[in-house]
């Protein structure tokens, strides 16, 4: 009875007041970013996207910085341009947490079950607007209800999903890019967001980053437990290659990724609003939120 009494009252604590996650401002960014269209290089939604994707870090970010780059597209051989934007809370706080997440989309849905949707853009609903939206909706939530001891650092990358299977090079480009010259101070560890709003959310212990940071990720999965969660899986799911690994490969920092890889949408024209769950949002945010909270209060 005692260790039932005791799980209440963390989980109160937790949920408590100004630690609650906004979901449905977090879906509502979701359908916004699809309302762009499809976002991938080159396309007028990625334009589109970019702009608001800056404007939302320069409100609630004290720094903000566009990040362009010229590449060839792996899978079209075009010249494109990519922009990795980038935002900082409290940027003379040495101690600092990176937030990752990819906004582009995939040009091509060729996981598509119909062979003639192949040549199609997939929207991403999931894979692209949904880690964006939790980052977008907890930066709002700590512009009103501040961190004061640690400081944030949020890298929305662009050219992730733009790459040919088989080919790791070819995969998170904008945040390889990026953290090739990452602004100092570096952070002491990186949480990307990826695919985190499927209906039937799993979110496995994805492999480079256990390996990387057990205890990190060991602290979360009890996190969740405590709150109450059931989607983050003690299991060790398959190694993706990831913004997270690109990030760490270039910087020597840290990284876990939050990722659900087994999606049945992923890369089809069927990666729509229509085909995730709010509150799988509302999962993930809420663990990230009080996560970060968390390590504040501990400074």
């Amino acid at each position: 009875m005692m260790k039932y009494i005791i799980y209440i009252i963390i989980i109160s604590f937790a949920l408590s007041g100004d630690k609650v996650f906004n979901s449905s401002k977090a879906y509502n960014y979701v359908l916004e970013q699809c309302d762009f269209g499809p976002r991938y290089p080159g396309s007028e939604g990625h334009q589109k996207c970019k702009d608001f994707l800056y404007n939302k870090l320069s409100k609630y970010c004290n720094k903000t910085v566009l990040d362009e780059h010229i590449i060839v597209d792996p899978l079209t051989s075009d010249s494109v341009k990519i922009y990795n934007v980038f935002g900082r809370i409290n940027p003379n706080i040495k101690k600092r947490i990176l937030l990752i997440a990819h906004w582009d989309t995939r040009q091509f849905a060729d996981k598509d079950l119909n062979v003639r949707n192949h040549k199609k853009p997939v929207l991403g609903a999931n894979d692209g607007a949904s880690g964006v939206a939790v980052i977008l909706t907890l930066l709002e939530h700590f512009y009103k209800n501040s961190i004061n001891n640690i400081g944030i650092d949020i890298l929305l990358a662009d050219a992730e999903d733009m790459g040919r299977y088989g080919e790791p090079d070819t995969w998170a480009i904008g945040s390889r890019l990026f953290s090739q010259n990452y602004p100092k101070p570096l952070p002491e560890f990186a949480v990307c967001v990826d695919m985190v709003a499927d209906k039937e959310l799993e979110i496995k212990m994805e492999k480079y980053s256990y390996q990387m940071a057990p205890q990190l990720m060991n602290h979360i999965w009890n996190l969740s437990y405590m709150m109450g969660y059931d989607a983050f899986k003690w299991d060790i799911g398959p190694a993706i290659i990831d913004d997270h690994l690109s990030f760490s490969l270039e910087t020597k920092v840290p990284s876990i990724d939050l990722i659900d890889l087994d999606y049945t949408y992923w890369h089809t024209i069927y990666d729509i609003p229509d085909n995730i769950s709010q509150y799988s949002l509302e999962v993930v945010g809420n663990v990230l939120m009080n996560f970060l909270y968390q390590i504040d209060e501990n400074e």
